[in-house]
């Protein structure tokens, strides 16, 4: 390809980072004009012998020194078809060069058409978007963009004669639109047995149901969001194959076109409402349990403690202990007749000599 293709691709790529940002729930973080992640601008300004500084006073100069370098050259830029080289340079800026690569392989390389391979990435890489984490706060305006992409790689590839082949793409993007519509609605209609089983729920003889629900919204919200990804980048692919076609003189008042996801939308909304009632009358179930439980374990300790004293009461009384009495020491009992003593005879005095 010529290289002066590379402009285009480049403003292409400024028109959709905008400028500086610090977008929370952004894995970028803290990010300069151009998408320029603080973390590569400190990288690229300390390969170059400069001190970092805050991202948000990179200069235009230092934009396109990066562009070209960490993401043009990486990708072999200047080698891809034209209309290629957008759809892999874009990637390139949004995801890396390493997976802008990958995706252009897995596609089928550069010997393929342009237009199927222009198709494929772009496919490939709004798959891989709705892997990341951040899917639900950015699908829309990832959708938007690939779409976008997709189709000014089609008028790059083919000039005035785009126009079918962006038709194309978003007759593609359109019918993945009714698919995972279906899908969300499939999920939905049977999602009401699950909201009719509440009551089920909240006596709990059923308590698988309410993680029944749980997986069934998930499904539900994921498969709208897809449908809105898609819905974004038909949008953006059909606006790019319509003909202009001159304003009537007229003014007319312009009507909102109603979004066949809204209904979808609301009734996800209602089934999670239900779910949320149904979990909060668990929770207060379970709390009337406990509390009835604890009353009962009260009312027990009051009948043992009744119990106790009945048996205290009915037990005979034990007499205190009193110390043996001694008896007084025994008196000799007088003999029976008594026999008086018999009295000795006086003796005579001796006779004087």
């Amino acid at each position: 390809m010529a290289q002066s293709n590379y402009a285009a691709c480049v403003d292409f790529v400024r028109k959709q980072e905008g400028g500086n940002c610090d977008t929370p729930g952004d894995r970028g973080g803290r990010t300069g004009r151009g998408g320029i992640t603080h973390t590569t601008y400190d990288a690229w300004r300390v390969d170059h012998g400069f001190p970092t500084q805050d991202v948000w006073l990179i200069s235009d100069k230092e934009i396109a020194s990066i562009y070209y370098g960490e993401y043009w050259k990486p990708v072999n830029g200047d080698a891809l078809p034209v209309g290629v080289d957008l759809c892999v340079f874009d990637e390139s800026i949004n995801s890396g060069p390493a997976r802008a690569l990958k995706t252009l392989a897995q596609a089928g390389g550069i010997e393929a058409d342009s237009n199927d391979l222009i198709h494929k990435i772009c496919s490939a890489r709004l798959s891989f978007m709705r892997s990341l984490g951040s899917w639900g706060q950015f699908g829309g305006a990832w959708g938007r963009r690939v779409g976008q992409c997709e189709a000014l790689a089609h008028q790059m590839a083919n000039g005035t004669a785009a126009q079918p082949a962006i038709q194309a793409a978003a007759k593609v993007a359109a019918q993945k639109v009714s698919e995972h519509s279906a899908v969300a609605g499939a999920v939905v209609l049977g999602g009401t047995v699950v909201a009719s089983s509440y009551r089920d729920i909240i006596d709990f003889n059923h308590p698988w149901l309410l993680a029944a629900g749980a997986v069934a919204a998930l499904i539900v919200v994921a498969n709208i969001m897809l449908a809105r990804a898609q819905s974004a980048r038909s949008t953006a692919l059909t606006k790019a194959a319509a003909p202009t076609i001159e304003a009537p003189s007229v003014p007319v008042a312009p009507t909102a076109p109603a979004d066949p996801l809204d209904a979808l939308t609301a009734t996800v909304e209602r089934l999670q409402g239900l779910q949320a009632d149904a979990e909060a009358a668990r929770v207060a179930a379970l709390a009337q349990i406990d509390a009835q439980q604890k009353s009962i374990e009260d009312q027990m300790a009051k009948l043992e403690a009744a119990k106790k004293a009945i048996e205290n009461f009915n037990a005979p009384a034990t007499a205190p202990a009193v110390a043996p009495i001694q008896p007084p020491p025994a008196t000799p009992s007088p003999p029976a007749n008594p026999t008086p003593p018999t009295p000795e005879a006086p003796v005579a005095p001796a006779a004087p000599q």
